[in-house]
């Protein structure tokens, strides 16, 4: 509270942004009230622990409706990060393929996206690599391997892999394997790690 010099009662409230009320956290809405000397009041917010690894969420916080005579300054808004502890090592998060299963059409390129969920603090890094099922390197798709790297607040990546066009008729729907592997700099590794790429024709 800045200026003014009588009692006043601010309203505040709470909703969802990507956390979930009574899944995320309990409080809703409250006021407080100030007494003619007080500059600062405080109010708590109850966060549940869910214990899965889910990322972190946000909650919007909202001041409304002050009493007697005083007006909102701003920020009268502000946003809550409940941060997620369900992780191999504080902070680093885990790493998994977006899909159990992408698509791709014969002859064009297909693109794989990895996820850091639980944490995006300090610098992760993950291995990529493509493996042969009915689709044959070379001749149905280009091999693909190396490195992703997840520098702070990041929480996606992605890498891709071309697909041949060999335009034999009847061949049918191929597949290989995408795989992620040997986290390093803290991160867990989650499922999928591995997933199917299908080829259509």
């Amino acid at each position: 509270r800045t200026g003014g010099t009588g009692p006043v009662t601010v309203n505040y409230a709470l909703t969802n942004g990507t956390g979930i009320l009574g899944t995320d956290y309990d409080t809703t809405n409250g006021s407080v009230t100030f007494e003619a000397s007080e500059t600062s009041k405080t109010f708590a917010v109850t966060v549940k622990d869910e214990g899965v690894i889910d990322g972190s969420k946000t909650v919007h916080m909202t001041l409304s409706s002050p009493t007697g005579g005083a007006k909102l300054g701003n920020p009268a808004t502000a946003l809550l990060t409940i941060i997620d502890n369900e992780t191999t090592a504080a902070g680093t998060g885990s790493l998994k393929l977006s899909l159990n299963t992408f698509d791709v059409l014969e002859g064009e390129t297909v693109v794989i996206t990895v996820l850091r969920v639980g944490g995006t603090q300090g610098t992760v890094t993950v291995n990529y690599a493509s493996s042969d099922g009915s689709a044959r390197s070379g001749s149905d798709y280009v091999s693909a391997a190396g490195t992703l790297t997840f520098l702070p607040g990041e929480s996606s990546k992605s890498f891709t892999v071309r697909t041949n066009s060999d335009e034999l008729a009847g061949e049918g729907e191929e597949t290989f394997t995408v795989n992620i592997s040997g986290p390093a700099g803290g991160a867990g590794l989650l499922s999928p790690s591995s997933s199917q790429v299908r080829i259509g024709g």
